[in-house]
């Protein structure tokens, strides 16, 4: 009866990480889950492989189990398309990158006409430090 579960086991784990790795990605990004879980995955699989070398082969193997599903979980969740993908803008073509964080680019807003630099400089030009407070410190002492 062991070998049976031991296959099914494998066999859920194998569909799993197939899934996880070329199915189709989730809808949405979820960058601290994904994390979150594949960080779990790895104690979760030394605890199961700790189990088996105790002497308990069923147990551990159902922990090292539940490890992979975790981490396959982790990556379907990590593999979500990035929400600031260029899709239906023009010249969005190839140029690989797949999923990778885009930089910021804060003159590039949704309705944003860019930075107005002119406005920046002038309120710059305007701004002057606030007067620090006296230091409690006592002067220094001059030499004679």
């Amino acid at each position: 009866m062991l070998p049976v579960a031991v296959l099914f086991l494998l066999l859920v784990m194998l569909c799993s990480l197939a899934y996880g790795l070329t199915g189709t990605p989730a809808s949405r990004r979820h960058p601290a889950a994904a994390r979150h879980l594949g960080a779990a995955a790895l104690p979760v699989f030394t605890f199961g492989v700790l189990i088996c070398a105790l002497g308990r082969p069923a147990l551990g193997v159902l922990v090292v189990g539940a490890s992979v599903v975790l981490f396959t979980v982790a990556a379907h969740l990590a593999r979500a398309p990035h929400p600031e993908d260029d899709q239906g803008e023009e010249g969005a073509g190839g140029g690989g990158g797949g999923n990778l964080p885009r930089p910021w680019r804060p003159d590039r807003g949704p309705g944003s006409e860019g930075i107005d630099w002119e406005a920046f400089d002038h309120a710059r030009a305007r701004w002057r430090p606030r007067r620090q407070a006296p230091s409690r410190e006592p002067a220094p002492l001059r030499a004679r």
